[in-house]
């Protein structure tokens, strides 16, 4: 039996379960102990899935070994009835798909289109610069069903745009090269975003398009392969970032918020990477080596002075100090003024463990199940009122399907705000295999019954059908909509 290849991992709004597109089918797993909570195979490969909370309703988009699941058709699916209820054609490759309860959405490489999610009518399409990585996010709020994508294919421009009232909100220049990374928090009021140097995630205000927050992720370049917003029950509010670098850091969204314009804008993103010598050291380096050579050449000439040549030596010596200190003065302001605007730090930092592959990898933050929700309200500012000890659940999906599961222990003061010292231990909890190699997940299910009979009903209704048809389809999507796929 041939390996099962993952291509792909979606989640729900606040994580509890976690999907996989495979080359054979979807599986769904708990995103809380790794169970496995319904598979099926009878679709066929598949490229992409996305779930609508925790509801019936996936969005699946074939890996084209097929002629009836091409990358190009978006199907939506009533799972526990193992129904596709219609399918949207598009003209070209699907790269990403987004719904919540108002809106289906359809990135293509050139381009995005809106769908009513309840008729799969067409809204509007927006044509946009060519992303191969297919960036989009939507919030999950359909009151508010904001929808982002990359604006600009040489800078980090985001395009901001209600895809309720199909009209633009704002664009947001959050960084000077290419996006690799946008998330939206679930009621479209916070965006986030990542450059392909990865050094330094941002968060922007909307609808004023205000960048606020940002947060050094390393001091190397990274490719960020997944930025999640955390649970809502979160007080503040924390962002989950990963990476091929097998990490994933949490931020917490809290204090002031930055200026608008931050140190590392006004001197050329990145700092990491802009300010490089002419022999390849970047200028945080350059005051370490300049001051130890320093100290080395002052050791030598005072050395060399006792054994009786002190005149020329100590003359040396100066000229050395002095041309030294020319250097070092520049960089040491040019520090301070960095240090004044520097980024803040993760609060919490997951390393995976050196076998796991990260082609490419989903991440998320919740609060650790059990915890009671109070415990993450802001507390008050009684001064009486002692310091909390917080837990979080990290959990991170890779490109072998293995899960990790993550103890995040947090501390936070009587304002509410989480230490900026030492990083909070992270302790690995769980680690499975979600797939093995030679998995046959077949109609396997712990959600109810499924037709057995290995077959799909394929009462496709096309995007743009007759009223009757699409009256059906609302009808159909609404019940898959209200039914819990987990009970």
């Amino acid at each position: 039996m041939p390996a099962v290849a993952v291509n792909a991992a979606s989640h729900n709004q606040d994580f509890t379960y976690v999907a996989l597109a495979t080359s054979r089918g979807y599986v769904i797993h708990s995103a809380l102990d790794g169970q496995r909570y319904h598979g099926d195979d009878a679709l066929g490969g598949l490229k992409l899935v996305e779930m609508l909370f925790t509801s019936s309703l996936l969005c699946v988009v074939g890996d084209g070994d097929s002629a009836r699941m091409s990358p190009r058709r978006v199907k939506i699916l009533d799972a526990r009835c193992r129904r596709v209820l219609g399918e949207i054609a598009c003209a070209s490759t699907v790269l990403a798909v987004r719904l919540n309860r108002a809106r289906v959405i359809a990135r293509e490489r050139t381009r995005c289109t809106i769908y009513e999610l309840g008729t799969l009518a067409r809204q509007q399409t927006i044509d946009t610069v060519a992303c191969e990585r297919g960036l989009v996010a939507l919030s999950a709020d359909a009151e508010s069903s904001v929808l982002a994508f990359a604006g600009s294919a040489s800078e980090g421009k985001v395009v901001v745009h209600d895809a309720l009232n199909l009209c633009g909100i704002c664009e947001v220049r959050a960084h000077r090269t290419p996006l690799a990374a946008l998330a939206l928090n679930a009621d479209g009021t916070m965006l986030a975003t990542a450059s392909v140097k990865g050094t330094v995630i941002r968060v922007t205000a909307l609808p004023s398009g205000t960048k606020m927050w940002s947060f050094r992720r390393g001091a190397t370049s990274s490719v960020i392969q997944s930025l999640n917003f955390g649970a809502t029950a979160f007080q503040p509010p924390l962002l989950c970032v990963s990476s091929d670098k097998g990490t994933a850091h949490v931020f917490a969204i809290e204090g002031e918020p930055k200026e608008c314009e931050s140190f590392e804008d006004r001197v050329g993103e990145t700092i990491d990477g802009a300010r490089e010598t002419s022999n390849g050291e970047s200028a945080d380096d350059v005051a370490p080596t300049v001051l130890s050579t320093a100290a080395t050449t002052v050791s030598n000439a005072l050395a060399k002075s006792r054994a009786g040549v002190f005149g020329k030596l100590a003359n040396a010596a100066g000229a050395t100090v002095r041309g030294i200190s020319s250097r070092v003065k520049p960089v040491k302001m040019f520090a301070a003024a960095r240090n004044a605007m520097e980024p803040s730090r993760a609060i919490a930092t997951v390393k995976l463990p050196h076998t796991s592959s990260t082609k490419w990898s989903l991440c998320a933050l919740q609060p650790t199940p059990g915890t009671a929700a109070d415990k993450w309200a802001p507390p008050s500012l009684d001064s009486s009122q002692p310091a909390r000890q917080l837990e979080a659940q990290v959990s991170v999906v890779t490109s072998d399907a293995v899960f990790y599961d993550y103890n995040v222990r947090l501390t936070s003061d009587r304002a509410g705000f989480f230490s900026r010292g030492e990083e909070a231990v992270a302790r690995l909890e769980r680690e499975c295999k979600l797939i093995d190699e030679t998995d046959s997940f077949g109609t396997s299910s712990t959600v109810g019954d499924l037709p057995s009979n290995g077959r799909w009903i394929e009462s496709a209704i096309a995007a743009g059908s007759n009223p009757e048809s699409a009256q059906e389809l609302r009808t159909n999507v609404s019940e898959s909509m209200s039914q819990s796929m987990f009970g």
